[in-house]
């Protein structure tokens, strides 16, 4: 499996834009409701925890709504935790279109986005603080052709966060779509990782994709595409860092709980 690595050495920050999120997300315009039968595999990894759809080379929209975890003791320096919706990333070369909120005990919370493979973490939008609810939803080709975009939204403050140029030049590898608590990298070509922060849980809500060759581009829950549940070890096989939990009986709410700091290898 590919190494999936944050530009953890530089922060740069962008121009944004604040509104008032609209009434309804930006969704594909169906929704099916039916489950098909799939195939769900237990997946370890070093840096993610949570589930990965896969089954599909036509992913163009994800999304998820999610409370920002707080962090708790033991909250060690030089370690974080990365809360994300994205497209690609899972396995080498395959780049990763990704945004959400980090939670640090050093820097606090806040939203990002990051087009991996093409350029480093970007930090901005509105403030985000531990217990918010947030919705974040990324795709390729929906709101731009032949173009990726992000929208970052917080219930809380009501404010929300496009980057910009509101559309970018970039594209992500469409084979899976993710909903990730990860522990940040600090290096782009070797699987070396910081310490994980006590996020204690994340709660998600609202998990959904759809793929272009799947029902036509309709928007689905979680369970119903064929899925990897990622558990976070130190090493492999190894000290269990996070873990996914079970879906609830809405087929997308879940709880990534955190189990263990881990080491730095940076």
């Amino acid at each position: 499996m590919g190494t999936r690595v944050h530009g953890a050495g530089s922060h740069v920050p962008v121009t944004r834009q604040l509104a008032a999120h609209p009434e309804t997300p930006l969704v594909p315009p169906v929704v099916s409701s039916a489950l098909t039968p799939n195939t769900i595999r237990h997946v370890p990894d070093l840096g993610w925890a949570g589930y990965v759809a896969v089954g599909s080379s036509g992913f163009d929209f994800v999304s998820g709504d999610w409370i920002v975890p707080c962090y708790a003791a033991p909250d060690p320096a030089n370690s974080g935790a990365l809360q994300w919706v994205g497209l690609g990333g899972y396995g080498a070369n395959h780049p990763l279109f990704q945004g959400g909120t980090e939670t640090d005990p050093t820097s606090g919370y806040t939203f990002w986005w990051e087009d991996v493979g093409s350029d480093f973490i970007q930090y901005g939008g509105p403030p985000v603080h531990c217990g918010d609810q947030v919705f974040v939803n990324v795709d390729y080709g929906l709101t731009c052709a032949g173009k990726s975009y992000i929208y970052l939204y917080d219930f809380k403050s009501g404010l929300s966060w496009t980057p910009l140029p509101n559309c970018l030049n970039f594209t992500p590898d469409r084979t899976s779509a993710e909903w990730i608590d990860e522990r940040p990298g600090c290096s782009l070509t070797q699987p070396k990782h910081y310490k994980l922060t006590n996020f204690q849980h994340t709660t998600w809500t609202y998990a959904k994709a759809a793929s272009s060759y799947v029902r036509n581009n309709t928007l689905e829950p979680l369970a119903f595409f064929s899925r990897d549940i990622m558990t976070m070890e130190d090493s492999i096989p190894g000290t269990v860092l996070a873990e996914a939990g079970t879906l609830g009986s809405d087929a997308m709410t879940h709880t990534d709980t955190w189990d263990a700091t881990g080491t730095s290898t940076c």
